[in-house]
């Protein structure tokens, strides 16, 4: 069951013109303490049938837990939906939860489908969590467009990597976003 946030200002339903939003909210309170630690966001990535998180997911949350264990973030927001069963949120939440993060710490957006959305919908609860320095969890070779994104929002990031082995995937994965980075850049300049 998830809990309603418990903060004045939470807001867990809400129009940006993209058809209404659902903010899942996982802790017993909206408001983590804002001690001057960045919150993480981590952006989403494929879930296989049966709610099995692709290995960019799961790096990306383990990633995620590991920045929380060692006292680098406040809290770990994550964004991502899913067309059938559990969202890519709800995934990575699960993968936090299994690696000892508190329920009180995690929170999710899980209705965007792409890194342009993993940060327009995750504004009104970094918001809610005291917008200020974040860090954006992700694989190296979607760092500079995920920056971009954040930067096209006015918001303050840098971007946390896990390693990752060099592979035939990851060089794919390299030139689909040396040559979607241009196109992306224009698309941003645009809105």
């Amino acid at each position: 069951m998830w809990n309603q946030p418990s903060h004045p200002a939470a807001d867990c339903q809400r129009h940006d013109g993209l058809g209404s939003v659902d903010l899942m909210c996982f802790s017993a309170q909206m408001y983590v303490e804002n001690d001057g630690r960045p919150v993480a966001l981590v952006l989403g990535a494929l879930v296989r049938p049966g709610g099995v998180p692709s290995p960019s997911l799961k790096r990306r949350a383990l990633c995620a837990a590991d920045l929380w264990h060692r006292g680098e973030i406040r809290a770990i927001l994550v964004s991502g939906g899913g067309a059938v069963g559990e969202t890519e949120a709800e995934v990575a939440l699960r993968l936090c939860r299994a690696a000892g993060v508190p329920e009180t710490v995690l929170f999710a957006e899980v209705r965007a489908r792409n890194t342009f959305e993993n940060l327009q919908l995750s504004l009104p609860l970094l918001d809610q969590l005291g917008r200020g320095p974040m860090i954006l969890v992700t694989d190296r070779y979607h760092a500079a467009r995920a920056l971009m994104t954040a930067r096209h929002f006015g918001l303050q990031a840098r971007v946390s990597c896990p390693a990752r082995p060099l592979s035939a995937g990851i060089v794919r994965a390299w030139l689909r976003e040396a040559a979607a980075l241009p196109v992306y850049w224009w698309r941003l300049r645009r809105r």
